[in-house]
């Protein structure tokens, strides 16, 4: 019993670890796609919030995040108005769309001229996300205003 055990908590926790995991060739995306890369790296300094909600949102319910990057990606011209008529039961559609909308629009735009690009980043799930936490991290400015410095008293 003791042995059953052991080896369904080491399946799981082996699952869970390669569940963070990128898929193997994820690593060398922005290299792979240079093009993709840069219009994506683009994207992330013109919308820094947006992108941290959208790989939030991969992280945490990674199949309806593919479903959206593969829809974006499949469906020209077509438009968020379309997705949101497909997947109005998601709390996102509410919430993420309407929030940040101009910055979803232009994610869709870069995810239909890079199509083979945008799969690949959610071909396993959390990949957006993990390419967001990797490669993202210098495209992340400071999203509160600094603290106005008081002036010195008596100086």
């Amino acid at each position: 019993m003791r042995a059953i055990l052991l080896s369904a908590l080491l399946a799981s926790s082996s699952w869970a670890w390669a569940a963070e995991q990128p898929a193997p060739d994820l690593g060398s995306w922005p290299s792979r796609h240079a093009a993709a890369a840069q219009s994506f790296e683009a994207w992330l300094r013109a919308y820094p919030l947006a992108a941290r909600r959208l790989f939030a949102w991969d992280h945490g319910h990674p199949l309806r995040a593919q479903s959206f990057v593969e829809w974006a990606a499949g469906h020209p011209n077509e438009g968020l108005d379309a997705f949101a008529a497909e997947h109005g039961e998601w709390p996102v559609v509410q919430t993420l769309f309407s929030r940040h909308r101009p910055a979803l629009e232009a994610f869709v735009v870069w995810a239909e001229a890079h199509p083979d690009a945008a799969r690949e980043l959610v071909a396993k799930p959390r990949g957006l996300a993990w390419i967001g936490n990797h490669y993202a991290d210098d495209w992340k400015p400071e999203l509160e205003p600094a603290a106005p410095s008081s002036p010195v008293q008596g100086g």
